[in-house]
């Protein structure tokens, strides 16, 4: 898989990452429980298919090129 960053996968690149460390960053240090995170990150991808970002689409997109 290639690093590249492009128009059609920018929402993909940026927009889950920054999720995670903001995650990271606004949790407490004794919050550790994985599982727990996954779930709250599943509800921010959510929130920025509702925005419009194409974070999710486009990975599909992708793969079935």
């Amino acid at each position: 898989m290639d690093r590249y960053v492009s128009d059609e996968n920018i929402d993909n690149r940026i927009w889950p990452r920054t999720a995670a460390i903001a995650e990271r960053l606004w949790s407490p240090q004794q919050v550790q429980d994985v599982d727990c995170m996954y779930q709250r990150l599943a509800i921010v991808s959510q929130n920025l298919g509702y925005y419009g970002l194409r974070h999710r689409l486009i990975t599909d997109e992708m793969y079935s090129a």
